[in-house]
């Protein structure tokens, strides 16, 4: 993968140029970025981000969760915000701590509601806009806070419209599983043994997960909705045949 190690395991960062499609053909490399919030990282790791060039980053995080920890500024880099939930429908937030902390959401229903709440759909399309905007210059960078959900349905999206095999797209999604778990089992201990919630402990593992079922979920309400994924993603998302193949010619080989 071409991606410092360290930016792929603290950011959970990967340069989508790494996944082959069935004929064989990748992104051109170096353009096109998933990831976490670009925060906490040490002066090296700053200087290996600022070494990708990249040229836009997309916030898909609330407008609380921005404004409390915003991220990085790098000189020549456009910073979009396009919240994809609002600050309603988090649930469990991503801190180290479970104050205020009922129940875990229910996340198929989290990932249906990305593909069917007529907020989040517009939101969704606005950041595709951007990516397959032609006239945009240079890579480009999307994020949540953790890389997981918010962030993993626009790449899974992104990537189902370009062809890629399902198989492949949900390899993609769970590909930081191993650095979620940790955090999983911190969140499931403080449930069982702060808030002696020992019966949600399970679960609140699971939200910290990048469970295949939570994408299952997005893909047929999708297909509920218009009868294909694909038909969603012309219909709902505006990627046309048209404007897919325009990408292709663009930004594959």
């Amino acid at each position: 993968m071409l991606m410092h190690p360290e930016l792929a395991k603290k950011r959970n960062m990967r340069d989508l140029s790494y996944l082959s499609l069935p004929d064989g053909k990748k992104l051109k490399p170096g353009l096109f970025y998933r990831g976490a919030a670009v925060r906490k990282m040490g002066s090296d790791l700053q200087w290996q981000f600022s070494s990708l060039g990249i040229k836009t980053i997309v916030d898909l995080r609330t407008a609380v969760e921005l404004q409390r920890k915003p991220d990085l500024c790098f000189p020549g880099i456009s910073y979009v915000h396009v919240p994809i939930l609002s600050e309603q429908t988090m649930g469990i937030t991503h801190e180290k701590s479970v104050v205020g902390f009922s129940a875990p959401p229910d996340m198929p229903s989290l990932y249906a509601g990305m593909v069917t709440d007529p907020s989040s759909v517009e939101a969704i399309k606005r950041v595709l806009e951007l990516i397959f905007d032609p006239n945009r210059e240079g890579p480009i960078l999307w994020h949540c806070t953790e890389g997981k959900d918010r962030c993993g349905i626009v790449s899974a999206l992104f990537l189902l419209a370009l062809g890629y095999d399902k198989d492949d797209v949900v390899a993609d999604y769970t590909f930081n599983n191993p650095q979620s778990e940790k955090k999983g089992r911190l969140y499931s201990r403080l449930v069982k043994y702060v808030l002696f919630k020992p019966h949600m402990s399970q679960a609140v593992y699971k939200v910290m997960l990048a469970v295949p079922e939570y994408l299952e979920s997005a893909l047929h309400a999708m297909e509920e909705q218009c009868g294909s994924v694909s038909a969603f993603l012309g219909q709902r998302l505006g990627l046309t045949a048209e404007k897919i193949a325009d990408f292709k010619r663009r930004y594959m080989e």
